[in-house]
């Protein structure tokens, strides 16, 4: 058991293994304006871990653990990759169109914390396939030169 803050080692044989926070939240901000979204709870494992049935509530598609097994082979020595999903109901039509920051918290069971953001922006259209642009206006061609008037020798 480690009693520091800083991160502890994996137990042999499992050197290369990750954890995951215990706790996961995220906000959505108006880029130098007002918060969109307040801060929600993805997942909170201070206490507890979920229930199997609620992995994938949780956890996002391509999670997998440490030492994974795909089908009939295991792989001992691969750390696991844990993706949590935000919010996999949310309605981008529940903001105004523009440029937000998202910010996601993450602290482990020590209280070691961090927090990530990144600019998205967010393109409602009416009429048209979510997340495509409409096509640009099309121009007429460019006028061609006048033919030349002078005779053909």
């Amino acid at each position: 058991m480690c009693s520091t803050r800083r991160p502890c080692r994996c137990p042999a044989p499992s050197t290369a293994c990750r954890s995951r926070p215990a706790y996961v939240a995220w906000k959505l901000t108006r880029l130098g304006g007002p918060v969109a979204v307040p801060w929600a709870v993805v997942a909170d494992f201070r206490d507890t871990l979920p229930p199997n049935p609620r992995f994938w509530n949780v956890y996002a598609k391509g999670t997998y653990e440490n030492a994974p097994r795909f089908g009939r082979e295991q792989y001992g020595g691969m750390p696991g990759r844990y993706l949590f999903s935000l919010s996999p109901s949310f309605d981008t039509g529940s903001v105004a169109n523009g440029v937000y920051v998202l910010s996601v918290r993450a602290t482990d069971i020590r209280g070691n914390a961090t927090l990530a953001t990144r600019r998205v922006s967010v393109l409602n259209g009416k009429g048209t396939c979510p997340g495509s642009l409409p096509a640009p206006p099309t121009a007429p061609p460019p006028s061609e030169p006048p033919a030349s008037s002078s005779p053909s020798p």
